[in-house]
């Protein structure tokens, strides 16, 4: 059996609230955003509530 590695675009509903604190850490003190890791609370809600609806692709790195 092999194990393969993908990036899955998902999207998941979260309350105004989680969106305002996810938006800040976002910005990082900065005027721009940046790409933010997604915290595990994040995650523990996409496994549950989570909907695949995004380009989703496996690289072909993981081929080498």
């Amino acid at each position: 059996m092999k194990s393969i590695w993908m990036r899955v675009g998902m999207s998941v509903e979260v309350t105004d609230e989680q969106y305002e604190k996810l938006k800040e850490e976002a910005l990082n003190g900065s005027d721009r955003y940046d790409d933010l890791e997604a915290p595990q609370w994040l995650i523990d809600r996409i496994e549950k509530y989570g909907e695949v609806d995004g380009d989703s692709y496996i690289p072909e790195t993981i081929w080498n």
